[in-house]
C-alpha cells in the first residue's frame, strides 16, 4: 500500500473523482407513456451514444424500474448535456429539391427561364407542355418481318 501511495505521488497520478466530490450532472429520464424492457434498452443505448459524443470520462447510463438514471461527472456545459440527453429525437422526411443547371427543357417557348418551384411540386402543367405524338412508332402493317428471306 506504501509503494502504491508512492507511486502515485511520485508519477502524480490523480484518481478519478465521482459525482460527488469532482460535480457533474445526473439527470433521471422517466417515460411519458409505459414503456417495456426493449423500449427502455433502446432509450439506453441512445443516451449512451449522445453521452459518448460529449466525451465525458466515466458517465453512468443504467436503467431503472421506471427509466433511465444518467450521471455525466465533470460537465462545464450542464445546460447543453441536459439538453443532448433529454431532446426527444425526431425523424423528419422531406422532398429532395436540388437545383440543376438550365437545361433547354427549363425554358418555356419563347426561351426564357422558368423559375424553379418554391415548393419541389412538379411543373407540368397544359399551359407548358406541348402535345406531341409517339416517337419512332411502328404499325403493324409497316413491320417487314415477313418479307426476309
Amino acid at each position: 500500500a506504501v509503494a502504491a501511495s508512492t507511486l502515485t505521488i511520485f508519477w502524480q497520478n490523480k484518481p478519478l473523482l465521482g459525482l460527488d466530490l469532482q460535480g457533474g450532472v445526473s439527470v433521471r429520464l422517466t417515460a411519458t407513456e409505459p414503456a417495456n424492457e426493449e423500449m427502455l434498452d433502446q432509450a439506453v443505448e441512445i443516451i449512451r451514444k449522445r453521452v459518448d459524443a460529449l466525451g465525458v470520462a466515466e458517465p453512468e447510463v443504467s436503467r431503472t424500474a421506471e427509466g433511465v438514471m444518467v450521471s455525466l461527472p465533470g460537465v462545464a456545459d450542464q445546460q447543453r448535456a441536459l439538453q443532448l440527453v433529454g431532446t426527444t429525437a425526431e425523424l423528419r422526411f422531406r422532398p429532395v429539391c436540388d437545383v440543376l443547371p438550365l437545361m433547354p427543357a427549363d425554358l418555356d417557348r419563347e426561351g426564357v427561364a422558368r423559375p424553379a418551384p418554391a415548393s419541389c411540386a412538379p411543373l407540368l402543367a397544359g399551359d407548358i407542355i406541348a402535345p406531341t405524338g409517339p416517337l419512332g412508332a411502328t404499325l403493324p402493317e409497316d413491320d417487314l418481318a415477313d418479307q426476309f428471306v
